[in-house]
């Protein structure tokens, strides 16, 4: 049996019900796709422009301050080939490897999104990188309202990391036991 997220998606109303443990898994699970899993979906176009429109120039001006070479490659953990990751950026620096991430907004961030800081984890994780560069680049459809990016160095984080980690086995193990049905 083929089991797809859809799959899941329309089994997990009838069986939320079922057991205390399959809520705690769907509570995880749904924390994963929302904070992990989406930002990773390409971008939908909006108003007949991608929101990445702008990334190749961001990641230019990455590359020229950072020294963080731009990157579309799929990574994997060295120990789970499942776990993957796309980091916008890979380089070294003086703490090893480094990676970099780029956002738009069109609004202004009182504080970086817990979700960009799992993905960011996430991505540290994966490929083993000590920090991430967060670039981001606040717009007026999608017109630049700064001159430049602004940036923060996002450092490691184990214990967020084992907590990502965990929902991804869990999901992971989830889904080998209905595809065993």
């Amino acid at each position: 049996m083929t089991v797809t997220i859809s799959t899941m998606i329309n089994n997990t109303t009838a069986m939320a019900d079922a057991s205390p443990t399959w809520r705690k898994i769907k509570a995880r699970w749904t924390v994963w796709m929302t904070n992990v899993v989406l930002p990773l979906v390409p971008p939908v176009m909006m108003k007949g422009i991608s929101k990445t429109a702008r990334e190749p120039e961001i990641a230019a001006w990455v590359l020229s301050n950072y020294g963080i070479a731009p990157s579309t490659t799929l990574f994997h953990a060295a120990e789970h080939r499942r776990h993957l990751a796309t980091p916008d950026g890979v380089g070294t620096g003086p703490v090893g490897l480094e990676l970099a991430e780029i956002k738009t907004t069109s609004k202004p961030w009182r504080s970086i999104p817990r979700s960009y800081l799992r993905q960011v984890w996430w991505q540290q994780y994966v490929l083993g990188a000590e920090r991430t560069l967060l670039v981001w680049e606040e717009h007026k459809d999608f017109v630049p309202v700064n001159a430049e990016p602004e940036c923060r160095w996002i450092e490691r984080d184990d214990d967020q990391i084992a907590i990502l980690v965990g929902y991804a086995n869990d999901l992971i193990a989830r889904l080998n036991t209905m595809s065993a049905r």
